[in-house]
């Protein structure tokens, strides 16, 4: 709930999904959920519907996710991390994953080398051959980063443990990229900012009229 360019950051996310289209949304709680069922209700003003699921335990970005399973099941669906703004193409993120029968596609961007961000490596196809969560300098020479947006298939939902903590990006992805999977990257996204800690936070507030275009786009 956090300010940038005077709207919180999650509105910000989903206004910007529900301008492409996307008409239901579930949204995980945690620390303090009262401030965001009470600015959110049921997503009329922004013509979408809300459901909200509330973790007793921290199970990370993935098992969150398998938690709302009943409700993902039956199709393809998006996981859109609530720290980040973006701005992108959802109808070209979807024919990119229709045409790669892919079983997972992640939005990506081309990050600046020192950034400390999740670095996705692809071969010519586009498909991930290697992901890693914040590499040390060196470690990878690519320059695609991830942009905490995620198109899966229900398929995921089976590759992440039932009632254990796991995390997309350090868990099941990796395992994917093992198991030789139809893991996908695709570099679509033109603006990402990330507002995750204090810093970012800051620089984005630094940026309010840029920041504004990004999200608002």
């Amino acid at each position: 709930m956090l300010p940038v360019a005077g709207r919180p950051v999650l509105e910000h996310v989903l206004a910007g999904l529900a301008r492409q289209g996307v008409t239901r949304f579930h949204i995980n709680l945690h620390h303090a959920p009262g401030p965001i069922r009470d600015h959110f209700g049921d997503g009329g003003p922004w013509g979408v519907s809300i459901r909200y699921w509330e973790e007793e335990r921290l199970l990370g970005t993935a098992g969150a996710v398998r938690a709302m399973e009943e409700a993902l099941r039956n199709g393809p669906f998006l996981v859109a991390y609530g720290d980040t703004l973006r701005r992108f193409d959802l109808a070209a993120l979807r024919t990119c994953h229709r045409q790669r029968r892919a079983e997972a596609t992640l939005l990506l961007y081309e990050a600046p080398p020192r950034e400390a961000c999740g670095r996705v490596e692809l071969d010519a196809g586009g498909r991930v051959t290697r992901f890693l969560e914040k590499p040390g300098p060196g470690l990878t020479r690519t320059p695609w980063a991830n942009a905490g947006l995620y198109l899966l298939e229900p398929a995921v939902l089976a590759r992440i443990p039932g009632s254990a903590p796991s995390d997309f990006a350090r868990d099941v992805f990796p395992a994917m990229v093992a198991d030789r999977a139809r893991l996908y990257g695709h570099p679509g996204a033109e603006a990402v900012q990330d507002i995750g800690t204090p810093e970012r936070y800051r620089r984005a507030e630094t940026r309010r009229e840029e920041v504004r275009h990004e999200a608002l786009s």
